[in-house]
């Protein structure tokens, strides 16, 4: 699909499903991070019906699941998606991306987010949003250097207490 000189950015396939599921539950502080883990089937399921959000006449077909790959050694590093046209028709959305902890810090997030950026403006769209549990300081970080500095809502449960978990939305202009 795409490619730079670090990564390739590809269409997620049935065959990978094993691997980006076991990339999921190597996320060990997820569940410290957002209160749940992943579904044994969370992959299966974005790759047969998608992640999709919350939102009327929402389809498939405005959906993808990307794998990431190492350029130099061709492996698979991590994976991210997008919908095109959440929470409006002018942005497209990326709830997740994750690069295995032993490709972190190499440079592969950053070119994903330059990758979806370009393709994303070529198609028309104006903004890339996401949203970010606020106790996900590794995340907040990242996504605020990478140009996500526009606050475009806060959700949280209604009781704040130590198990409670609020996600802020951020966009960035492309």
């Amino acid at each position: 699909m795409t490619d730079s000189d670090k990564i390739q950015l590809s269409f997620s396939v049935m065959e990978e499903c094993e691997t980006l599921q076991h990339i999921c539950d190597n996320w060990i502080e997820k569940e410290e991070i957002e209160g749940y883990s992943f579904e044994n089937d969370y992959i299966y399921k974005c790759l047969t019906s998608g992640d999709l959000p919350p939102i009327a006449n929402v389809t498939k077909e405005a959906y993808q699941l990307l794998s990431v790959y190492s350029i130099e050694t061709n492996e698979l590093v991590g994976f991210t998606d997008i919908y095109f046209g959440y929470p409006d028709e002018l942005t497209a959305w990326i709830s997740i991306l994750i690069i295995t902890k032993e490709h972190r810090n190499k440079g592969f997030a950053q070119e994903v987010i330059s990758l979806l950026s370009t393709r994303c403006k070529k198609e028309g769209f104006k903004k890339l949003g996401i949203g970010i549990y606020l106790n996900n300081w590794r995340a907040l970080r990242f996504w605020t250097k990478a140009g996500f500095n526009t606050i475009t809502g806060i959700k949280g449960e209604k009781d704040f207490n130590a198990d409670s978990f609020a996600r802020i939305m951020l966009e960035k202009m492309i």
